[in-house]
């Protein structure tokens, strides 16, 4: 809420106009998108390749362009001399100025939570650049470094069990009573007693519904 509307676009002014000068200087074949809060140069297609007819990134943009255009990017951010957090970064296949930063977002969920950094981690896999924004959370809380979502999906179950709460299902995976399921299921027997009872009979309601909690049945 304190940051400033003008300052927020002049700060995108003079990103956007960084990756147009790299783009220009390296003959990368790509596109700029500006969008409110955000501004990133993306593989160009038939189109860029047509207009730029000796250069690449037509289709992937190398990572040493990336790398390049990104750090370009943070420098002439930083010139500004703006006070607004940003993180200036290489996604893998794009290169992106975001107007706040991982570090800003877990800063605000731990306030919204109550809790000090010791007390979250953060999981990301883009930790060796200093200009990648899971490098930006390591300023909030401790992180930890993972290849990719299987080994997130393990960190979560380590979690998990080091708190004493089992991952493994109780029962043989089956079609719960959501609570929209139920709630479909009595309107229709509902409907169908106040027509007469002339239909098919309504499907029944699990007997173990009724000692389910209020938060399960809805």
């Amino acid at each position: 809420m304190t940051w400033k509307e003008e300052e927020i676009v002049r700060t995108l002014d003079a990103a956007e106009a960084s990756l147009r000068a790299t783009a220009d200087d390296l003959a990368v074949r790509c596109r700029i998108v500006r969008k409110d809060r955000a501004v990133g140069l993306i593989s160009g297609g038939a189109e860029a390749k047509a207009r730029v007819p000796e250069g690449s990134g037509s289709r992937r943009i190398r990572r040493e362009l990336l790398d390049e255009a990104a750090l370009r990017m943070q420098a002439a951010v930083a010139a500004t001399g703006s006070s607004i957090p940003t993180c200036c970064f290489n996604g893998g296949a794009d290169v992106w100025c975001d107007i706040g930063s991982k570090a800003v977002g877990v800063g605000a969920m731990q306030a919204r939570l109550g809790l000090q950094a010791s007390e979250c981690v953060h999981v990301g896999y883009q930790f060796s650049t200093s200009i990648g924004n899971d490098f930006a959370a390591r300023l909030a809380a401790p992180t930890l470094w993972v290849a990719g979502p299987k080994e997130t999906q393990h960190v979560l179950k380590e979690l998990l069990q080091r708190r004493g709460i089992s991952t493994k299902a109780d029962k043989p995976k089956s079609w719960p009573p959501s609570t929209k399921r139920t709630s479909v299921f009595m309107h229709q027997g509902k409907l169908r007693e106040e027509r007469g009872g002339d239909e098919s009979p309504s499907p029944r309601v699990p007997a173990s519904a009724a000692s389910e909690a209020d938060w399960v049945r809805g």
